[in-house]
């Protein structure tokens, strides 16, 4: 049985949970997320989908097993408190203390463009395809299922210091700076 320090991930898309699961051990790993962190790849779940009766089973279930629980939302250039209020609604309201929203401003894609230096505007996922074919060649594309294989490659000091989202994500871990 899972203890009160293990977190819980719910998260939008099935390759999502590689790419969370790579950077969290890589935080844990550098010192950004606390040495005893834990987070195996059973905890990481797809969001059955925003407004999916579903949602609420699986949170009231994991509350009584993990903390924190956490929702990681892609707002696709929706405003990011309209997406948390939404789902905020589908939390039962027996775990609302355990359970923290994270909403990125577009997608995971943004993460590893900040994280790699590529700017974007409202297309991070294009933004991101467009740089590896120019680095890659011509017939370098990007798919979902490469999101893990970025986690190496980003600046994780820039990744905090310019994504809200970013941050509140080691918050929501518990996170910290190294020294």
């Amino acid at each position: 049985m899972a203890g009160y320090g293990e977190p819980y991930l719910v998260v939008e898309d099935y390759y999502g949970r590689a790419f969370f699961k790579a950077l969290i051990d890589r935080l844990v790993s550098e010192g950004y997320l606390p040495q005893d962190l834990s987070v195996p790849r059973k905890n990481i779940r797809r969001l059955p989908g925003k407004c999916n009766v579903k949602l609420k089973r699986i949170l009231a279930s994991a509350a009584g097993e993990y903390r924190p629980i956490v929702l990681v939302l892609d707002a696709e250039g929706r405003p990011t408190n309209e997406v948390r209020r939404r789902m905020e609604q589908h939390v039962p309201p027996s775990c609302r203390g355990d359970v923290k929203i994270v909403v990125l401003d577009y997608c995971a894609e943004e993460w590893i463009c900040i994280g790699l230096g590529i700017e974007f505007s409202d297309d991070p996922v294009g933004a991101l395809r467009n740089w590896l074919r120019k680095r890659r060649e011509a017939s370098a594309d990007y798919h979902k299922y490469m999101l893990a294989k970025f986690v190496p490659e980003l600046d994780l000091e820039r990744l905090i210091d310019r994504s809200r989202s970013f941050r509140a994500f080691l918050e929501a871990l518990g996170g910290i700076r190294p020294r």
